[in-house]
């Protein structure tokens, strides 16, 4: 008959402490979700960057997002650049609604200071106006292999695009000659144009109309302006600062 080995009181509050500590250090991994910065200011098309702060040790696999602006106080202007987690795809709709997703194949993903992606933003508001930036984090998961876990993020923090004073100057905005109307459509597409065909009689701002930066308005500059009307993610604009 085998001797059965009863665990000591000293063993089982061992044992309890281990779970413990491992159960701690698992709740020290933090997670925040920012847009940085916080507030932007300015009377020019500026960026702004989405980023992870955390210290999971898998890194982060893939995110989805959702940012909501005033498309009357500010014009999403396209994807600067992508991020840590690779191409970032970016779906308006409606108006005002940026959807973005992103995933990365490596294992584990990056951690620490974790850059989701890049997005510019142009003044079409009234000075003094501003635009929340309202973040929302609609799945987060790690970089484990075959089984991502959810991360659910500790602090999602929004920002702010605020108008200054001055004159806002919105790349691409051509019609009605001269200051435009703030927005950007077909009727700027057709104005420059005809601008192209006869300038006498179309007159156009140098710099709204000169929308890839090339020193010159032509056709270069309207079929940019017109695939930016259609994909405003996929075609973004970029005249010369004054």
């Amino acid at each position: 008959m085998k001797k059965r080995t009863i665990p000591t009181i000293a063993t089982v509050i061992f044992i309890i402490l281990l779970v413990s500590v491992a159960t701690n250090v698992a709740a020290d991994e933090t997670t925040s979700v920012l847009v940085n910065p916080v507030n932007v200011e300015s009377d020019k098309c500026d960026t702004v960057s989405i980023m992870i702060e955390t210290d999971d040790p898998q890194g982060i696999g893939s995110a989805t997002m959702t940012l909501v602006y005033d498309p009357l106080v500010v014009d999403y202007n396209g994807k600067v650049a992508d991020g840590d987690l690779g191409g970032v795809t970016i779906n308006e709709n409606p108006v005002g609604t940026l959807t973005m997703v992103a995933a990365t194949g490596a294992s584990p993903g990056p951690t620490g200071t974790v850059k989701f992606v890049e997005l510019e933003f142009c003044p079409v508001g009234d000075s003094g106006e501003c635009s929340d930036l309202d973040l929302t984090v609609t799945e987060l998961t790690d970089g484990t292999i075959g089984n991502p876990q959810v991360i659910v993020p500790d602090s999602v923090t929004d920002g702010e695009f605020c108008i200054l004073n001055g004159a806002v100057i919105v790349c691409g905005d051509v019609a009605p000659y001269p200051g435009g109307d703030g927005m950007i459509g077909m009727g700027d597409v057709t104005h420059l144009l005809n601008h192209v065909g006869y300038p006498a009689g179309y007159p156009v701002e140098e710099r709204t109309g000169d929308v890839n930066c090339d020193g010159r308005i032509d056709m270069g500059d309207v079929i940019l302006l017109l695939n930016r009307v259609g994909d405003s993610a996929k075609y973004p604009l970029g005249c010369c600062e004054e």
